[in-house]
Formats: C-alpha cells, structure tokens, sequence
C-alpha cells in the first residue's frame, strides 16, 4: 500500500490540471480505492489540492472527501481550500453548489460561516442543493456553543417544511425530529398535518410512510376530523407498493383501535385480500414483511386471518426464514374450528431435514397443547413417537417441551412419558437435555420406582457436567429427597459434598443454601420449595 501511495504522488506530481480527464480520473479512481481501504493517505493531499479548480464534479468529490476525512489532523488545509470552497458556493451548477455545501458544513473551522452559509443554502433554486443542507446541518447543531445558531436554524427548517419540493419536506421533517428528540421530536400541529395531508399524493412511496408515522404525534381532536383524516389516507390503502399499504393501515389501526375500534376492524377486513394476495408472492421479503405485519395485529383480529388459514401454511418453495415465520405463527391462528388443521400441518414439519424447523414446529405443537389442553393426548402421543426415532435434536427438543407443560397429564400420559424417559435419555447429550430430563424427574417422581438410580447415575457423573446441569440436579435432588427422603438422603448428601467443592460460587451459594434450610426442618423447607404446590 505504501508503494501505491508513492506511485500515486509521483504520478500527481508529473501531471498537470489541464491534462485529459482519462488519466486524471484513473489517478482518482486509485485514491478512492486507497481510502476505501482506510490507507492514510495525508501525504497525497497537497499534491491534490490543485484539483479543486477544475470544472470535473468527479474529481471534486474525491479531493473534497479526503478534506473532510483529514481537516483535523492537517488544520492547515482549511486555509488552503477556503477560497475554492467558498467560490464553489456560486457556482452555477447546483451539484457543486450542493458539493460545497456539502464540505463547509462538515469542516469545524468554517462556524462563522455556517450561518450565512445555511441561510443561502435554505433558499437555493436548486432543490438539490436544499436537500444537501438539510441533511447536513443536523451534525452542526449538536457542536456545543451554537444555541443562537439553532434556534434559528429551527425557525428556517419549519418554513422548508412547506417547500415545493416533496424529498426537502420529507427531509426537513426527519432533520427536526432528530435534532428535538430530546424534547420528543417534531411537533405536528393540526395545520401542518392538513397541508401535508393534502400533499401526500406529489410524495414518493417511501416518503408517505415517513410522513405518515408523524401523524401519531397529533391526535384528532374530534371524531369528525378523525373521519375527514380517514378519507385522505383511504386511497392509500389501494396503493400498488405493498409498503404504502401495510404502513398505511398499520397507522390507521393503531389511530382507531382505541376509538372506533369497528372502523378499524373494517380497514383489516378491507386490505385482508391483499395480505393473502402477498403471501402468495414469490417475493420472499414481501411474505416475511406481510407475515410481521399479520403477527402485530393477529391478538386483535384472530377472527378475520383464522379464516385465510391456508395463505399461511408452508409452501416448497418458501426459504427457511419464511417457514419458521409461519411455523411460529400457526399456534396464534389457532381455534375450535382449524385446530386440528394446524395440528396436522405443523406435524408434517417435526421430522423435517432441518434441525432448526423440526424444533420450531415441535415448540408450536408444544405452545397449542398448553393454549388448547383438548388436544394434549394427540400431541404428546406422537411426541412420543417422535422420541422412537432416537434422533438426538427431536428426542432433546421432545424432552424439553414435555418438562415445559403447563397442565397436569392424566395418569396414563404419565406413564407413557416416564416409560420413555427412561428408554431414550441415553440419547440426550446436551446441557439442556439433561436438564429437561431432569425437570421431567422432579415432575413425575412418584409415578417413578426408577428415579433415584438415574439420579445416581447422574450424581457420579456431576463433576464433568456443567454448571446449568449441576444447578438443575440440585434443585431436583431436593425436590425429589422431600418427598422420597429415605431413598435420596445418601445420594443427597454426596452431592452436597461435590458441589461444595466445586468451582462455581453460586453453586456452591445454593448448596449452603439448601442444606441450611433442610436442617430447619422439611415442613419450613416444603414450603419455601413448593410454594403454592405443597404435595
């Protein structure tokens, strides 16, 4: 790199300003790439300066960016460049107007100038040049000292907010939301909201959901102004950009919902067809940003996208994202009528090839047991048959959903679950297996004859376990000892002695804890264990 910056120098030094544009680009062109790989590049910049006079807007923006990039560790280029910069101000092409702009307002030496520089710059017939200054004066006026400066920056910015160019509005309003956020941004008025209103059909598409989001500063203050505010955006929501529509009625939604919480239940019935209609898109990120739209308004309208269940089952094509999406979002869907649909269409997923989808349908499954206990026995008897396929992420993913129910099984479940806890947990490796495994001990305990031989099996081999591990097995152990404490003292005790020697002061924290409060005796220790659930 440093035999590329001398190249550069040598070539710098051998051509002159007026010579073609090929090879004053291609010098250019390797000084671009020189600071895009953050080479310092301080020893090529008085060789440039002679640049900043040639009427080439490329050739600027190069020598311009390596001044604003190393003005505060050369200071002296400032004096060099004040002339050009400030001849470049008024020029008559408006892309180097806005290139001057541009530079002054990020260069620190040139305050006295800033204001008058502004000023002109608000008022430019250029509309780039407008754009450029607003976007740039927002570094400005966090610099200390300049509270004059602001103030009637602000005063300029709020008269651009009526500008007759649609991208300096847009900018001007996120400009003062940024620069008042400590005072909770930008203050929409009830006139500034109408002249915009009016105004969002001259916005580009990104631009409406920028001024949109504003709107939620200022709440209609009667219900006649909220429905004349509902007719101005209600064009919107048959807009051909998918964003304007989600971003619209996300905005009517949460604009109604308080109110006339029908009026917004009707916008969600309106756009449904839409939604259905971009999930079936074969653009991916559009099925993604329509699945998010959904979920944030799924509690709400259950009712509505329960009956498009199909739109959100998976399809072949869909990438992994999109599956789990769906996948996540099935169980919400859930009611009387689909349940067993949504059963059956996340069942066909627990087995798939993919680690991370098989344990996302396996979770939902586990998530519509706990909502619907109606269809527990279904479910936990195929995650029972899942568990016969010894696969260890589906027997370790099974294990943990069975120690999450919310519900007590009957007896017979119980069995079934205790019989193949202990047929398949030698397929369990992982931390969080084993502490599944254990939770579902400490669950189904006296139904159990077997448990305390697990359980030494698992104290004898504590010492090579991790500390989540050795956590859980102590708070089963006690569990366990205080409702079997003939057959788990002896093992209790060794495992106090274990984990008082262990290296975790938290455990070992806990350790004491545990048998300090034993001593008291098991009706003090009951309770405090147990809680509410004393056996």
């Amino acid at each position: 790199m440093a035999q590329e910056v001398k190249n550069i120098i040598l070539t710098l030094s051998q051509l002159t300003v007026m010579q073609d544009v090929v090879t004053r680009r291609d010098v250019m062109r390797r000084v671009l790439a020189l600071m895009n790989l953050q080479v310092d590049l301080r020893p090529v910049i008085g060789h440039l300066f002679k640049y900043l006079a040639v009427p080439d807007l490329v050739v600027k923006k190069v020598v311009y960016s390596l001044l604003v990039r190393y003005v505060s560790d050369v200071p002296e280029l400032t004096l060099l460049a004040s002339n050009t910069i400030l001849k470049d101000l008024s020029d008559s092409n408006p892309l180097v107007r806005s290139l001057g702009t541009k530079s002054l307002l990020n260069i620190p030496y040139f305050q006295e100038q800033i204001p008058n520089v502004l000023l002109q710059a608000f008022q430019d017939r250029s509309p780039q040049v407008r754009r450029t200054a607003v976007v740039n004066c927002v570094q400005i006026l966090k610099e200390p000292g300049l509270a004059t400066l602001k103030h009637e920056t602000l005063d300029q910015l709020y008269m651009l907010i009526r500008d007759t160019d649609p991208l300096v509005v847009v900018y001007t309003l996120a400009v003062l939301d940024r620069i008042l956020v400590s005072e909770g941004g930008i203050v929409i008025t009830r006139k500034m909201k109408s002249y915009l209103v009016n105004r969002l059909e001259m916005f580009h598409d990104w631009s409406i959901l920028g001024v949109t989001r504003l709107f939620l500063k200022c709440h209609p203050e009667s219900q006649e102004e909220l429905l004349s505010f509902l007719n101005s955006l209600d064009e919107h929501l048959e807009h051909s950009n998918p964003a304007i529509v989600l971003g619209v009625t996300d905005f009517l939604n949460s604009l109604l919902k308080t109110s006339l919480s029908h009026l917004a239940q009707e916008v969600i019935e309106h756009v449904t067809p839409k939604l259905c209609f971009y999930l079936a898109s074969t653009n991916h990120e559009l099925v993604f940003a329509s699945l998010e739209f959904i979920e944030k308004h799924l509690k709400e309208h259950l009712e509505i996208f329960s009956q498009r269940l199909s739109s959100f089952f998976c399809k072949f094509s869909d990438p992994v994202f999109v599956k789990l999406k769906k996948l996540t979002m099935l169980p919400m869907l859930a009611t009387a009528s689909n349940i067993r649909d949504i059963v059956d269409e996340l069942k066909m997923y627990c087995t798939n090839h993919l680690t991370v989808i098989s344990k996302t349908a396996i979770n939902s499954l586990s998530q519509i047991v706990n909502f619907q206990p109606s269809m527990s026995s279904p479910i936990i008897n195929f995650f029972l048959q899942l568990l016969e396929l010894e696969i260890k992420p589906l027997v370790e993913t099974v294990f943990q959903n069975l120690s999450g129910l919310e519900f007590q099984v009957d007896q017979r479940t119980e069995q079934n679950i205790v019989s193949s806890l202990f047929t398949y947990r030698h397929v369990v490796s992982s931390p969080e297996g084993k502490c599944a495994i254990l939770n579902l001990l400490t669950m189904y305990d006296q139904a159990n004859v077997e448990t305390p031989y697990v359980l030494e099996e698992l104290i004898e081999q504590c010492l090579e376990e991790s500390t989540i591990v050795k956590h859980t097995l102590l708070v089963c152990c006690v569990k366990i000892f205080l409702n079997r404490p003939a057959e788990l003292q002896e093992m209790l005790g060794r495992l106090f002695e274990h984990l008082l020697n262990d290296n975790s002061p938290t455990l070992i924290a806990e350790t004491q804890f545990f048998y300090k409060l034993l001593k008291t005796g098991t009706d003090v220790a009951q309770q405090i264990v147990f809680g509410d659930l004393i056996r």
